[in-house]
């Protein structure tokens, strides 16, 4: 039995990637899931939504969904910001 989750990315186009510490990189976008720590090294079949590049699914050589992984969800500012600079960059995108 297919769940609605795995059904929702059967159709997607898929690529062969190697999870390296937790991450894999597809068209030039670095993907992280911590529920990857144990696939390090190893292939695995990331399908994509060609409209939406915020998530990918990963999936076993048995076609079982593994993991669902953000764009770039590992990363981080390399100097911590403040909080007026937060709400101020915050309170910028909305009057946009």
């Amino acid at each position: 039995m297919v769940t609605d989750e795995e059904a929702m990315t059967l159709f997607h186009p898929q690529e062969l990637r190697t999870i390296s510490r937790c991450e894999v990189k597809l068209f030039g976008n670095t993907y992280y899931s911590a529920q990857w720590e144990e696939f390090h090294g190893e292939q695995m079949r990331i399908a994509y939504d060609i409209h939406d590049p915020a998530h990918v699914w990963v999936h076993n050589a048995d076609g079982c969904l593994v993991a669902v992984a953000r764009l770039n969800a590992n990363s981080r500012d390399y100097m911590p910001r403040s909080y007026t600079e937060t709400v101020g960059q915050a309170l910028q995108s909305q009057e946009r």
